[in-house]
């Protein structure tokens, strides 16, 4: 029995090298694994699309479904009433722009200008993250009357995160 003993002691260097490396290859394969994970392209959203942006043709009435909010200042009387515009059916969006972006424009005076579209994600980190994230009267405190000038920018990621004019929060893009 002794000898067992001997030849155990003799092995257990060997055997902390093998659970050693082992650890080491579990960890890498994990790490590789991961990284092929995140790295997958995102499924393209199902977005709401009406406009053309870059041919300045905003969403049109006469194609979309009007939902009418009258919130919680409808005591006896509405004298706030929001109307949002939207098309029925969210369409697919190509690989290469998963996200949903609502564009609005509001000059002072005039009715808000609103495009859907699919973007890049290129565009959601430059016109949403960057340039209109930060502007609470695009997002907490947004007021479709508004009296002033306004763009706004909302990227979202979701089927048909971009109904209504501001995107539920938890779809909003982050980087």
């Amino acid at each position: 029995m002794a000898g067992c003993f001997e030849t155990l002691e003799k092995l257990l260097p060997f055997l902390y090298r093998v659970r050693a490396l082992l650890l080491q290859m579990t960890y890498s394969l994990v790490i590789t694994n991961f990284a092929a994970v995140s790295d997958a392209p995102l499924k393209p959203s199902k977005c709401y699309k009406c406009g053309d942006l870059d041919q300045q043709l905003p969403c049109e009435d006469s194609n979309y479904t009007l939902r009418f909010d009258f919130g919680q200042q409808c005591q006896p009387y509405c004298d706030h009433l929001h109307i949002e515009v939207f098309e029925n059916v969210p369409l697919a969006c190509p690989d290469h722009s998963p996200y949903c972006m609502t564009d609005i424009f509001h000059r002072n005076g005039s009715k808000a200008t609103v495009y859907r579209r699919c973007v890049n994600e290129d565009t959601c980190r430059s016109e949403w993250y960057l340039q209109t994230s930060s502007k609470p009267e695009c997002t907490t405190q947004f007021d479709p009357n508004i009296n002033s000038d306004l763009e706004c920018h909302l990227c979202c990621y979701g089927d048909g995160c971009n109904t209504g004019y501001v995107p539920p929060a938890q779809t909003l893009y982050t980087p």
